[in-house]
């Protein structure tokens, strides 16, 4: 299981913004771009690392 898996929504939270980035219109039409990163919670907060690392 990833950090990403074992937090609820965030495949739901990245997927509005992706798309809320795509209908930009500069993105739209090329003239800016997105990069969209979702922290790992066990770099943000290093406590954590543990909890999310283990099968479970």
């Amino acid at each position: 299981m990833t950090a990403y898996e074992a937090c609820p929504g965030v495949g739901e939270w990245r997927a509005g913004i992706e798309r809320i980035a795509a209908e930009d219109p500069l993105a739209a039409h090329g003239v800016a771009g997105y990069v969209i990163t979702t922290p790992a919670p066990g770099r943000v907060r290093p406590a954590l690392a543990p909890l999310l690392t283990q099968d479970g």
